[in-house]
This record gives structure tokens, C-alpha cells and sequence, in this order.
């Protein structure tokens, strides 16, 4: 998929704001996933998740395009984001996968590893 500048630019801010939600809310991971609304924000602490909130259908290719440009994962499955979230480094695994048909999300938020000396 293409998607223009704009769309990664407007996207890529919804998705800031879930990610400092997700932190805020002590998520150790998000699950972005179709619902007839729009993009369903689940954020999951262990096995025990919960909605938290719908992305709506005209602003959820958005989202979907900066979180696949950000993760490099225009052509494969899984990616990485790093960026700087509440004033600590993040970083996030990304795995599309295959929710009853249709393309889901998994962020997962690791500790970032220490520089080789």
C-alpha cells in the first residue's frame, strides 16, 4: 500500500496519543483490531485486556499507515518502532496477524537494550 505524507503525519499523531494513554494506563502491550465502529484500542496487561477506546473508520487507514511506515513493515509482518515517550526511550515490537479474517495489530512494549560497550 501507498500512503501519502499527510496520512502518515495525522495518523502518526492519533498513535502517539494512544501510546502515552497505554503507558499512562500501564499497558504492556496494545491490540489495534477491526470493529464495525471503526479501528478497536485494546490495551492488555499480561493475559487480562480490555477495549479502551475506537479509532473511527474515517481516520483508521491513518493510523494504519504510520504505524506500518514507523514499524518498516511495508513488506513483512513484524517491525520496530523507537521513539521517546513521556521523557524515557521506547521501544516497540509491531506483528500483524490474522483476526478472523482480517489483518490485526500487536504492539509490544520492550525495555530498550543497553548499547554494546
Amino acid at each position: 500500500m501507498v500512503f501519502s505524507d499527510h496520512q502518515i503525519e495525522l495518523g502518526y499523531k492519533i498513535l502517539i496519543s494512544v501510546l502515552e494513554e497505554a503507558l499512562e494506563a500501564r499497558a504492556d502491550s496494545i491490540r489495534f483490531e477491526y470493529e464495525d465502529a471503526g479501528l478497536g484500542v485494546n490495551f492488555f496487561n499480561g493475559e487480562l485486556g480490555s477495549l479502551v477506546g475506537i479509532v473511527p473508520r474515517d481516520q483508521e487507514q491513518d493510523v494504519l499507515a504510520a504505524l506500518i511506515e514507523k514499524a518498516g513493515m511495508e513488506t513483512k509482518l513484524h517491525g520496530e518502532i523507537r521513539l521517546r515517550l513521556h521523557g524515557h526511550e521506547q521501544v516497540i515490537s509491531v506483528k500483524e496477524f490474522d483476526s478472523f479474517g482480517e489483518s490485526a495489530y500487536l504492539l509490544c512494549f520492550r525495555k530498550p537494550r543497553d548499547p554494546p560497550l
